[in-house]
């Protein structure tokens, strides 16, 4: 990880990546591409484990993984890339001869059996492709290794039976020579206090091993370090950083407004560490103008501090796509389906619609723990012809088919899927909640804020009679044009403008 001539070394950190990522994740691949035409290298830390291929993720998400930094993988000669190897090389390392018995492959997994001594193999693919990416090794009932793929086998994890359960007791991470670059003794009672063995020498715990790492990136005065996440790792970071500037982004509500009065507040457990410590930092991002008054107010009145907040949107439209016909009655939303979204009130809304005689649709985009219960609620209600899940989909062609984006989410720190919809002219229904829906709606001239109740069934009839003045609408020009407008503040070339700010402040700062 060099650092070029006259270049600023941005380094964010984060915790974890998976194949169902959040908000976060978006929000750094979005930062990715706002980077690329700044004078500035950018990476991506990671500091959490995954048992998934961390490169394949990066690519799905739309980092390039050469800007990946995963302290899993830092200490190793091996570098971070998807599976390469086939059935057929990744076996001759476990000398299967012709007593095994290969399986049928059941989609991306294949079991390589020798039944005579009672032990399998089972092999995981790359999704759709013959490369594979980690390999299972059970004897006698019992999973005892689980070996890991890329050009070669790059980590193994051991395992024991603990009360008829796989307990994962140690991790190895190796080099090209096969090498243990990395060991990780594994505490069950909390993985925190894991110890950790490289170039002979221990670490009692997680905040040691990412201090040692932290200190190996060499941090200087020219760096900028980013904390997306902070849980459990922000202080060895702050430890070890030397004379890089430092912050943190607000990525959710930052505080708990049923136990805060006028003397006492209480921070979100995310963002406590840091709010509480705010003389560490150099500064902080919130996501919206909104947010950035309420959090100063906060931290005056309740900390005394006035610490440097800036509002930089955590995502960037790259174009605004003027669409010439749409379908006003085809609506459509895009969320992970999971109870804190709602989803299930925006249904119950598009059944009463479609109860007084409306003709429209509502396409919903995304998965997640509550699809088995919206799939009955739209079975229940006998609206399975014009509502449907259609799960994972890229939506940057989708949105311009539509002429309405709904959202019942009761909080919002920003809302990417809310801001792509401005992009494409959609006026947005939702609830009048921070921070997300108050900035992308503006009453009545693109869109309807619902006040925020615990009364489902009145939030729900709300919804529908808004839907229905908006279908009402002789001409639902202007609430399009007025999301056009209201998008040119997010364009990728404003957020640059933003961070180029934010660097030059911090660089200015150095010689105040």
């Amino acid at each position: 990880m060099g650092k070029m001539r006259g270049e600023m070394r941005v380094i964010n950190f984060n915790i974890g990546l998976g194949w169902a990522s959040s908000g976060v994740e978006y929000a750094q691949a979005y930062r990715e591409k706002i980077f690329r035409n700044l004078p500035v290298e950018d990476y991506y830390v990671f500091l959490g484990m995954t048992k998934e291929n961390m490169a394949s993720m990066a690519k799905n998400i739309g980092i390039p993984s050469e800007k990946i930094i995963w302290v899993y993988n830092f200490f190793s000669d091996i570098a971070l890339q998807e599976a390469k190897m086939n059935l057929a090389q990744v076996l001759l390392e476990y000398g299967v001869a012709t007593e095994f018995v290969m399986e049928p492959r059941n989609k991306d997994i294949q079991v390589v059996n020798n039944k005579d001594r009672n032990e399998y193999l089972r092999v995981y693919f790359k999704k759709d492709l013959d490369l594979v990416e980690r390999v299972e090794l059970v004897s006698h009932g019992n999973l005892i290794r689980k070996d890991f793929y890329t050009s070669t086998r790059w980590m193994s994890e051991f395992y024991e039976p603990v009360d008829k359960k796989a307990k994962l007791t140690l991790r190895e991470v190796y080099n090209e020579d096969r090498g243990i670059a990395l060991a990780e003794i594994v505490n069950v009672a909390d993985e925190n206090l894991n110890t950790y063995l490289l170039d002979d020498r221990i670490y009692f715990n997680k905040a040691e091993l990412i201090a040692e790492f932290v200190r190996r990136l060499q941090p200087t005065a020219s760096d900028v370090l980013i904390l997306d996440r902070a849980t459990d790792i922000a202080e060895p970071i702050l430890l070890n950083k030397e004379a890089a500037k430092t912050g943190f982004v607000v990525h959710a509500e930052h505080y708990s407004k049923n136990n805060t009065d006028d003397e006492h507040i209480l921070w979100n457990n995310y963002y406590d560490y840091q709010f509480t410590n705010i003389d560490i930092f150099d500064f902080v991002i919130t996501a919206t103008e909104l947010q950035k008054v309420k959090l100063s107010e906060q931290l005056e009145k309740y900390n005394n501090k006035i610490p440097k907040i800036y509002a930089i949107p955590v995502g960037a439209l790259e174009q605004i796509k003027p669409v010439q016909e749409r379908a006003e009655n085809h609506f459509v939303t895009a969320s992970r389906l999971a109870s804190e979204k709602h989803i299930d009130l925006l249904v119950k809304a598009v059944g009463q619609v479609l109860k007084d005689g409306y003709d429209v649709s509502f396409d919903i985009y995304g998965e997640g723990s509550q699809r088995k219960m919206l799939e009955d609620l739209i079975r229940s209600l006998n609206v399975s012809e014009n509502v449907k899940l259609l799960g994972h989909q890229n939506m940057a062609s989708l949105y311009s088919k539509y002429g309405l984006y709904l959202t019942a989410s009761k909080s919002e720190g920003f809302g990417l899927t809310l801001m792509e919809a401005v992009g494409d002219g959609l006026p947005i229904i939702g609830l009048d909640v921070p921070y997300g829906n108050q900035t992308f709606v503006v009453e009545a001239e693109n869109g309807y804020l619902i006040p925020l109740s615990d009364d489902d069934e009145q939030v729900v009839k709300q919804l529908a009679g808004r839907i229905e003045e908006f279908l009402g609408m002789n001409d639902k020009t202007s609430f399009h044009q007025n999301s056009y407008r209201l998008a040119e503040a997010f364009t990728v070339e404003q957020l640059q403008k933003k961070w180029l700010d934010l660097f030059e402040e911090l660089t200015n700062a150095d010689t105040i």
